[in-house]
């Protein structure tokens, strides 16, 4: 985790100091406004990567998924954009759609803005497939087995009054990590 001590880089020098620096610098080698420099150092975020669902948590406490037969995947894509892939093990048919996402810490937010023609029927009840819909959810990274450098990471998702944790792991780690397999796995060879 990071420390709590905030906004001074080593040395005593303020933090946005230095990164303002950084986009004056980038702004003035590559013509690019400072503006677009601080967007494409954001799309370079740490929670790019093919992520696989693996286990929840929900009031306070780790649990398998409750449908383990549902396998899903996100991937978080350099260019902005990000793919959401469901289906269910030893049965037809798949949800899949595309958004643009920006990850402004500790949220990501997206615009959904193409779904699968082949999707199947149920997918039209689902919102997370609906062309259209924007919607922010806090994401953070944590601590823990099943990536590389020990990262998973976790999605808040509002449940009525309480908060449903998707945790991830990414595809990176699935492969030869020594963790224990879980069905999504299998997604990550897709």
């Amino acid at each position: 985790m990071r420390s709590e001590k905030r906004g001074h880089a080593r040395g005593g020098k303020p933090r946005l100091a230095i990164l303002m620096a950084t986009f004056a610098l980038a702004s003035a080698v590559t013509g690019t406004p400072c503006a677009d420099a601080a967007s494409s150092f954001r799309a370079r975020s740490v929670v790019e990567g093919r992520w696989v669902f693996f286990r929840m948590i929900y009031q306070g406490q780790e649990r398998p998924p409750l449908n383990p037969d549902l396998l899903i995947l996100l991937e978080l894509r350099p260019d902005g954009t990000d793919r959401l892939f469901w289906t269910r093990q030893g049965q037809e048919g798949f949800c899949e759609r595309l958004a643009h996402y920006t990850d402004e810490a500790p949220f990501l937010s997206e615009e959904i803005y193409w779904a699968n023609p082949r999707n199947a029927r149920e997918c039209a009840r689902d919102p997370d497939m609906t062309p259209g819909r924007k919607g922010s959810t806090r994401v953070e990274i944590h601590p823990g087995t099943g990536s590389p450098g020990g990262e998973v990471l976790y999605m808040h998702l509002g449940l009525g009054d309480e908060t449903l944790i998707y945790v991830w792991r990414r595809c990176e780690a699935a492969a030869g990590s020594g963790e224990v397999a879980v069905p999504g796995d299998a997604l990550c060879q897709k």
